[in-house]
């Protein structure tokens, strides 16, 4: 586990990460989500990446009748 600081630059809160769990030179923005007191920084598009790469889950299910036609 890794511990880091917060600092304000203007009037946001940023967070330093340390190099061991730094995201990749590739990943340009990230999702930040919410969850009680936590807080989990994800890269955008990823949640929904992995959500769609979950076994079990597949797209046709999820269209609904109406638009099939």
């Amino acid at each position: 586990m890794n511990r880091t600081s917060l600092f304000r630059t203007n009037r946001s809160q940023a967070v330093r990460l340390p190099k061991e769990v730094a995201f990749p030179e590739s990943v340009s923005e990230v999702v930040i989500v919410r969850e009680g007191a936590g807080r989990f920084i994800v890269p955008a598009g990823a949640l929904w990446d992995d959500f769609f790469d979950s076994p079990g889950v597949e797209i046709a299910g999820l269209v609904p009748a109406f638009a099939k036609g």
